[in-house]
């Protein structure tokens, strides 16, 4: 895709879509909206470009091609978008959507797409009870210049309906986004389940599942079995169906009550790890999770980073590297463990959470899991080495 470049700022209300394909002889079908999961299809033709025109001011727009040669093979290319700004010095911010599923907290923000001439020397969001916060809600200012920012607004009302809208302000005045309305939920309320060792967890009910708030901690299978502590990196991958276990850079008194503990797919293929009544979690139920959050339907099924803020909404509130914090208004309260790698080798504390799935990929020896990462607001989902050691979460069955 080459034009316009992806989030371009234009201010005309026509534009030439422009594009390359490596496909011989393509027919390319032309996709367009403002709805990003539901483009419809606004062209079929021969050449790679397409002029838009009567497009209105103020709307985010998003596009895509693909292209099919007459032997039916071809490519597709990513979601473009675009934003058409109005006429004006002020600044063009937009106001981030609150995630549906909450508790009592809710994050607020938006996002300064264009500065205007002069600088954006504030921005933030106001909020309250009542439509129109900017004249009757609280203000919260966020940092200044373009970008995106968010506050976590905490101990609010139980289901309770709020007003939320972004704002920005420049040399030549202020302007807001668009207004937002959310409901909270109830307050959070956890449970509590002890594996095998004695350790107690923390448990929260998301959507219909009920999941463990904290990482597994165990040293043992619920048979009673131990599970082999390996510190040396050359051992660690060399008998990957072995049940192993370490702890971040083999540091237990640093890491085992904030991460819990790495495990090896031979762990996995015991299903025998999680306390009894409780099981590893499938690729499925992980999906029923995320599609709880907000997640598309069509989007779950798909590798490498999926959906818009899931990842945030599963992310804890504190400890992650240069303070991209989740919101974690799910409760799953996601931390960055870290993983070894199957040369064992220690990696990405702080930046990086990924949790096994009993689920094995349906041609090799790699299984299913999640990640959630610090600059990242979705949710990664790919396969893993039975070599890797990765954390796990337990789901009540």
């Amino acid at each position: 895709m080459d034009y316009p470049a992806a989030g371009a700022i234009i201010k005309s209300t026509s534009l030439t879509l422009k594009w390359t394909a490596t496909t011989a002889n393509p027919n390319y079908d032309i996709s367009f909206g403002t709805d990003k999961e539901n483009l419809k299809i606004i062209s079929q033709q021969t050449i790679n470009s397409y002029t838009l025109n009567n497009l209105e001011k103020g709307k985010t727009y998003y596009w895509s091609f693909s292209a099919i040669n007459e032997c039916k093979r071809g490519c597709s290319s990513g979601v473009g978008s675009f934003t058409v700004i109005p006429d004006t010095n002020l600044p063009y911010v937009t106001t981030t959507p609150v995630p549906v599923h909450l508790n009592n907290s809710a994050p607020v923000g938006g996002n300064v797409l264009y500065e205007g001439p002069s600088p954006v020397t504030e921005r933030g969001a106001f909020w309250g009870t009542l439509p129109g916060p900017e004249n009757t809600g609280i203000k919260i200012t966020n940092g200044m210049g373009l970008g995106q920012f968010s506050s976590l607004l905490e101990g609010l009302g139980q289901t309770t309906q709020y007003y939320t809208k972004a704002f920005a302000t420049n040399s030549y005045g202020t302007s807001y986004g668009t207004e937002v309305m959310f409901t909270t939920g109830l307050s959070a309320s956890f449970g509590s389940v002890s594996d095998i060792d004695g350790n107690i967890y923390k448990t929260t009910r998301i959507g219909t599942q009920v999941w463990m708030a904290e990482n597994l901690k165990t040293t043992k299978l619920n048979d009673g079995t131990p599970i082999q502590l390996i510190t040396d990196n050359n051992n660690w991958g060399d008998v990957p169906m072995s049940p192993r276990l370490c702890w971040y850079n083999n540091d237990s008194t640093t890491y085992n009550s904030k991460y819990g503990i790495l495990y090896n797919g031979g762990v996995v293929t015991t299903d025998k790890l999680c306390p009894v009544g409780w099981h590893m979690p499938t690729d499925e139920e992980w999906n029923t999770l995320e599609i709880y959050l907000g997640m598309p339907e069509n989007q779950v099924g798909s590798e490498n980073i999926r959906g818009t803020d899931q990842g945030s909404q599963m992310k804890s509130i504190t400890g992650w590297t240069n303070q991209v914090n989740g919101f974690n208004t799910s409760n799953f309260s996601g931390v960055p463990g870290g993983v070894r790698l199957p040369l064992g080798t220690f990696s990405d504390v702080g930046q990086l959470g990924q949790w096994w799935s009993s689920t094995k990929h349906l041609q090799y020896d790699f299984y299913w899991s999640r990640s959630l990462e610090s600059d990242v607001s979705g949710v990664e989902r790919n396969v893993l080495s039975m070599q890797c050691g990765s954390s796990v979460r337990c789901l009540k069955n």
